[in-house]
C-alpha cells in the first residue's frame, strides 16, 4: 500500500506516559510501538497526534463518584433513578450528568482511574516520539461533563473540528494508530470513516485495553461495519 503525502495523513492517538507500563492506566505492550510509529510518521507530511486532557473531576474518572470503582459502568437510567452519587472532587454537577449521558454512546460511560489529568507527568507524550513531526496536536476530553476517545467527536457527539481541519488541507485518507485499540484507537477510525474519510487502522500499530472481556473482537467488528480497512504497517510504501 502506498503513503500518498498529498492525500494520507496519519494520526497517533493518545501515546501518553499514563497509558504506558508504570502509568496510572497502563495498556498492556503500549510501550512496544512507539518507535515504530515514530518511524512510520516520518513517511507523512500530516501528522495528527492526540492527547487527552482531563481537568481534575473528570465525568470519567471512578473517583468522581461514590462508591464506584475504576472499569465500571454508570448508564442513564441509574442516573434518572438518582442511584449515582457524587463525590466532593467531582467538577460537574448531576444535571451535566444527566445531559451528558443522555447524548453519549449507549448512554453510558466506563469509568477509569484518575488518568491524563492536565499538568501532570502522566499526560505528557511519550519521550521517544518526535513531536516535531506533528502538524496538529489535539487536546481532547477537557471539559469536566464530557469524554471524548475519538479524535473527531466527543463521545455526546459534539465535533473537534478534526474532519474539516484536514478535509480543508486535501487529505482524503487517514491511517489511525496508538493506544488504546478497544477503546479511543477503534472511535477514531469509526468516526473518521463516518466523516468521509477512507480509514486504515493499523492493527500492529494498536495495543488494547482488553476490558470488558471480549473488547477486542468487538472492536474489529465495528471496524468492519464502518467500512474501515484493517491491516498491518508491513509493505507501506512512501511515494
Amino acid at each position: 500500500m502506498n503513503i500518498q503525502p498529498d492525500r494520507d495523513a496519519l494520526i497517533v492517538v493518545d501515546q501518553q506516559l499514563d497509558f504506558q507500563p508504570g502509568g496510572v492506566l497502563a495498556v498492556a505492550g503500549g510501550d512496544q510501538i512507539v518507535e515504530a510509529i515514530d518511524r512510520l510518521a516520518a513517511s507523512f507530511v500530516e501528522v495528527v497526534m492526540t492527547q487527552d486532557h482531563h481537568p481534575p473531576g473528570h465525568v470519567s474518572f471512578a473517583r468522581s463518584y461514590l462508591r464506584r470503582d475504576p472499569f465500571t459502568v454508570i448508564t442513564l437510567e441509574e442516573a434518572e433513578r438518582g442511584d449515582v452519587e457524587l463525590s466532593a472532587s467531582a467538577a460537574f454537577t448531576p444535571e451535566d450528568l444527566l445531559a451528558y449521558l443522555a447524548l453519549a454512546n449507549g448512554r453510558q460511560q466506563v469509568l477509569w482511574p484518575d488518568h491524563c489529568v492536565a499538568g501532570t507527568p502522566g499526560e505528557q507524550f511519550d519521550p521517544r516520539l518526535n513531536l516535531v513531526r506533528a502538524t496538529l496536536i489535539l487536546r481532547k476530553g477537557y471539559r469536566p461533563a464530557a469524554d471524548s476517545y475519538s479524535a473527531f467527536r466527543e463521545n455526546d457527539g459534539a465535533t473537534t473540528g478534526l474532519a474539516e481541519c484536514l478535509m480543508a488541507k486535501g487529505i482524503e485518507r487517514v491511517f489511525v494508530a496508538g493506544l488504546a485499540g478497544d477503546y479511543c484507537v477503534l472511535c477514531t477510525a469509526v468516526d473518521a470513516a463516518e466523516s468521509g474519510l477512507d480509514v486504515i487502522y493499523l492493527e500492529d500499530r494498536t495495543r488494547f485495553v482488553g476490558s470488558p472481556p471480549g473488547s477486542r473482537e468487538s472492536a474489529f467488528e465495528r471496524l468492519r461495519n464502518a467500512g474501515v480497512t484493517v491491516t498491518t504497517s508491513a509493505g507501506l510504501v512512501n511515494i
